[in-house]
């Protein structure tokens, strides 16, 4: 009676083991394929895309991997957007070698938002999300919205409204800047 009750002791703790160990093995699974997830959120993986530039070229994100990147949503009919063009202008000319400022313009015909660029004279590439699907595939429900992301791809910060100074732009660009 005692080696029945103590086999089966052993087989409980067996299974009991075993059961552990699957489960531990389910959620580090898990946990790998979350942190590597291609997504909006800081931490995911930024979904590459590819759009045309209002001078008619193909930009893709892939094509900065390497460096940091400030995904900057907007139109030329949003006034918090044309708020922020002075500081995406300015951190442009002081990081422009070591980030890239990608102006993402929503909706909006080419002919418009190349009168616009023109006008205020930015230097940073703008392209045209026409139908809408990056904005979509990066969450954006209100304009502005930036999105910086890290060297290696990876979601580092979203910031949904405008970005009003240098000194907070700074503050985000800062944790996306290659090593150098």
């Amino acid at each position: 009676m005692m080696r029945k009750w103590l086999t089966v002791v052993v087989l409980a703790a067996a299974c009991a083991y075993t059961g552990f160990l699957v489960q531990r093995q389910v959620f580090q699974s898990l946990a790998m394929k979350a942190s590597s997830a291609v997504g909006d959120q800081p931490g995911d993986t930024a979904p590459n895309f590819r759009l045309m530039s209002i001078r008619g070229t193909p930009i893709a994100l892939s094509d900065w991997r390497g460096r940091g990147v400030w995904i900057n949503f907007w139109a030329t009919w949003c006034p918090y957007c044309r708020q922020e063009l002075a500081v995406l202008e300015q951190e442009q000319r002081i990081y422009g070698r070591r980030v890239a400022i990608l102006g993402v313009d929503l909706e909006e015909p080419r002919g418009v938002v190349q009168r616009f660029v023109n006008r205020q004279h930015l230097t940073y590439p703008v392209v045209l999300d026409s139908q809408g699907a990056v904005a979509a595939e990066y969450g954006v429900t209100k304009l502005p919205t930036s999105v910086f992301i890290t060297p290696t791809g990876v979601v580092s910060a979203v910031v949904v409204g405008t970005i009003p100074d240098v000194t907070t732009a700074n503050g985000y660009l800062g944790g996306i800047l290659p090593a150098r």
